[in-house]
């Protein structure tokens, strides 16, 4: 098998003992975590805001998913931000790993 983006991936969790869940489409869970993010994005900045050029959007979408994932606690998280604990789950991982993901 080439060792592409997907195999790398895959394989850096297998090394790290990480689960690995893809079961498939159809299923009523798999839409739930990206759909209440969607809330989230429309209610905290999409409908609050009436855009006039695309441009305008785009940036507003990177100041609030950078304010999403930076500075909002989020209760699910035992209250840190998403971005800590992403950073908390690269510690110990080899630099190279880091570079393929």
């Amino acid at each position: 098998m080439p060792k592409g983006f997907m195999y790398l991936f895959i394989s850096t969790l297998e090394e790290h003992d990480i689960n690995i869940s893809m079961d498939g489409k159809g299923r009523f869970r798999d839409n739930i975590f990206i759909e209440r993010l969607w809330r989230s994005v429309k209610c905290g900045c999409g409908y609050i805001t009436e855009y006039k050029e695309v441009k305008e959007l785009r940036t507003a979408l990177g100041e609030w998913f950078a304010w999403y994932n930076r500075e909002r606690l989020h209760q699910a998280l035992g209250y840190r931000t998403p971005g800590g604990v992403y950073r908390e789950g690269l510690e110990g991982l080899p630099h190279a790993a880091l570079c393929r993901i």
